[in-house]
């Protein structure tokens, strides 16, 4: 075992409570049909799945770790892992896009441009297209991952090791500035300008105490959407960069960090329905 006992209890919590949350989200959203009434719910359903597969094959995981070998076969490992790269892409995606279609409902709520981007078939294109980059980023994967050594990894040609390495921290990098600066600064920059827009004075009247509770519950889900976002992924992205930069850790240091490092990325998918659905007063209805 590469982890202590506490490291695959903290996994089965994060699958337990995830997978019931996600799963009411898509219960709720689709068989109540929920989808029907707001773009953002859509967006919200398709996330939820992503997240509810990857917490779907954590327990998996929790038990190797557990038990220092994987004894699942090969055809298993190739799918969990490709579902876990699924998961990371679709999931980030997701969010922003989400990000995207609040800013659009609330900032250009009467603009025609805006109704084209959140319509039906704008909708479907976009998730389609997500779906597809997340698909189209595990096919290497799902050919390379095989079991080794009791271990699920992702093989590569001993010839190729320099090759593979010289890859790995250029991959590293690119992923750290694709995959989260970029959409943490259009998450960022959406939300700054949700906030700026519904702290504009009414037009008429004195701002109504109704009123002033929604603008403080919009800033208090907007910070909170952002700081767990940041906090879920940050620590991840910076131990692989540090990785690429061949930082000097001890291997007892270096596996500690790598850990919970994990284990905040993997509480994301535990936490997003929660902030991104049961914090708005009309889904907890």
């Amino acid at each position: 075992p590469d982890a202590s006992v506490f490291i695959p209890i903290l996994y089965l919590a994060i699958a337990v409570i995830g997978l019931m949350a996600n799963a009411l989200v898509i219960y709720i959203i689709l068989i109540l049909k929920e989808y029907k009434k707001t773009v953002t719910n859509v967006y919200v359903v398709q996330l939820a799945i992503a997240d509810f597969m990857f917490l779907f094959i954590l327990p998996f995981e929790a038990a190797t770790k557990l038990n220092g070998e994987w004894i699942y076969g090969t055809a298993w490992c190739k799918i969990t892992e490709s579902i876990r790269m699924l998961n990371y892409y679709t999931s980030i995606l997701f969010l922003t896009m989400m990000s995207v279609d609040r800013y659009m409902a609330i900032n250009h709520a009467m603009s025609s441009k805006a109704a084209k981007f959140r319509n039906t078939m704008a909708v479907g294109l976009i998730s389609a297209t997500i779906w597809f980059i997340g698909f189209l980023s595990v096919i290497f994967i799902l050919i390379q991952a095989k079991v080794q050594d009791c271990k699920c990894n992702i093989e590569f040609s001993r010839n190729l090791r320099v090759a593979w390495q010289i890859f790995l921290k250029v991959w590293f990098v690119c992923n750290f500035f694709l995959a989260f600066v970029l959409p943490l600064i259009i998450i960022i920059l959406c939300y700054v300008q949700i906030i700026r827009r519904i702290s504009q004075p009414m037009a008429i009247g004195k701002k109504s105490q109704k009123s002033n509770q929604t603008r403080k519950r919009v800033t208090r889900m907007v910070t909170a959407l952002v700081s767990v976002f940041i906090i879920c992924w940050l620590p991840y992205h910076a131990f692989n960069m540090a990785r690429a930069n061949d930082s000097q850790l001890t291997k007892n240091v270096c596996m500690a960090v790598h850990h919970f490092t994990l284990v905040l990325a993997y509480s994301g998918s535990m936490l997003n329905p929660f902030l991104y659905t049961f914090l708005g007063t009309n889904f907890r209805k």
